[in-house]
């Protein structure tokens, strides 16, 4: 007897190509999910961002003398903040004759303080009873 094989017409599985497409499927989804991420870290580089309003604090100029009570002869310290940097200040007195002379001077710094300081008067018109008046002026 002779043996004859059949061959029957060989048809090709559809596995292979199954798998080739989910392949090339979850590979697709890998590389749109990586381009998402990039995406998004772009956007998130890029995007403009929005300024936080700050609100300027605006002091008005101010002394502070020390010591607050003295006589004639006693050295007063003034100090000065909320003053416009660069500017010179001169320091005066006022009675109800007018301004003294320029008792000191002093030029504000980039904070907006200045320190000087100066002896009470001993002229007699600084002597006599009643309020007396410190005033810091620009010199302009």
């Amino acid at each position: 007897m002779i043996f004859s094989p059949h061959f029957a017409a060989c048809r090709p599985s559809r596995w292979p190509r199954v798998i080739v497409t989910c392949l090339a499927l979850v590979w697709a989804g890998l590389v749109l999910s990586g381009c998402s991420g990039l995406l998004r870290l772009a956007i998130q580089q890029t995007a403009p961002t929005t300024p936080t309003p700050t609100r300027e604090v605006r002091i008005d100029p101010a002394i502070e003398l020390a010591p607050a009570l003295g006589y004639a002869g006693t050295y007063l310290s003034v100090q000065g903040a909320g003053w416009t940097p660069g500017q010179m200040i001169v320091i005066t007195m006022q009675d109800v004759q007018g301004d003294s002379s320029v008792l000191a001077a002093a030029t504000v710094d980039l904070d907006g303080h200045f320190a000087s300081g100066f002896l009470y008067p001993l002229a007699e018109r600084w002597l006599s009873p009643g309020p007396k008046t410190i005033v810091a002026a620009t010199a302009d």
